[in-house]
């Protein structure tokens, strides 16, 4: 999967995500904070959240072309978020009278470095905006069709590994799912801080699959 422009995808009338490469400016940020962690079964932090069901979390200040990148990001989502008459940033703007307040990216990233059998539970965020790249994922699809322990050898299983957008709709509940493999990997995903999402573990690697996740609020 290689995404050259910011592409938005609709999920109902009041949300939507976006995706896009990472630049390689941003990739050689991320890759340099990573050599700064060396083993994050010794330096990890983690779990810094109590839905993340991950051994090994660590938090790093955002570098400088990583943070520009992000605020221009969430700029072309509410641009094309409104062509679709979404308008999820524009909610709320109407909330503020006098000036409307900047978008502002948070001063720390997080890293997940995630294990097979691990998984992260359906959550959401503070803020108006959430991302994460994926940043490197060990595993193909169909490597974890044939890999999951709950099914015979005559099945197999397509979601091991994926990741869920989670929306209540008026007679049961909405599931998107992202299939997420090595394909996705520097694939920056953005979207409202609201929006319930969850990730399914993983089973035919033991090497980490490496997301780096952040949010975004309004200045105030």
């Amino acid at each position: 999967m290689s995404i050259n422009e910011p592409l938005y995808r609709a999920l109902s009338k009041d949300f939507g995500y976006l995706t896009f490469s990472t630049p390689l400016e941003v990739q050689e940020e991320i890759n340099n904070l990573l050599e700064e962690i060396i083993d994050p079964q010794t330096n990890g932090k983690g779990p810094i959240w109590s839905y993340a069901h991950i051994e090994n979390q660590y938090i790093k200040p955002i570098p400088k072309i990583f943070k520009q990148f992000i605020l221009d990001l969430s700029s072309n989502f509410n641009y094309q978020d409104n062509l679709l008459n979404n308008g999820y940033l524009e909610d709320y703007y109407r909330t503020f009278k006098k000036k409307i307040p900047d978008v502002v990216v948070d001063e720390n990233i997080w890293f997940n470095f995630q294990k097979k059998n691990e998984y992260i539970a359906p959550h959401n965020h503070d803020g108006i905006l959430h991302y994460i790249i994926f940043h490197k994922i060990p595993y193909t699809l169909e490597d974890e069709q044939l890999n999951s322990p709950l099914l015979s050898e005559s099945q197999y299983s397509n979601s091991n590994g994926n990741f869920y957008f989670i929306q209540p709709g008026s007679r049961n509940v909405h599931f998107q799912c992202l299939d997420i493999d090595k394909k996705w990997e520097n694939i920056i995903i953005l979207f409202p801080s609201n929006l319930t999402h969850m990730t399914l573990p993983f089973y035919s690697s033991d090497e980490y699959k490496i997301t780096v996740n952040g949010s975004l609020h309004f200045k105030i």
